[in-house]
């Protein structure tokens, strides 16, 4: 089993489609084992209140039907 041993915030920049903005990812929870790997749960984006859209070649977290984040 792997455990987390914090919980915080992280500022982070993301990529709306159009533009760079600045946002804030909350209970991020840290978890030393994963090194430098990053992990992001589209289930919890989705309790959230986020949209998620997928095709072949993108992945786009949409709020009241706005583009959040393009990965």
């Amino acid at each position: 089993m792997i455990y987390a041993v914090g919980i915080g915030t992280i500022d982070v920049e993301v990529f709306n489609g159009k533009q760079w903005i600045a946002s804030v990812l909350n209970d991020v929870l840290y978890v030393p084992e994963f090194g430098s790997s990053c992990l992001f749960s589209l289930g919890a984006a989705a309790a959230c209140g986020y949209k998620i859209m997928m095709d072949n070649f993108n992945i786009r977290l949409m709020m009241n039907n706005r583009t959040e984040l393009v990965g």
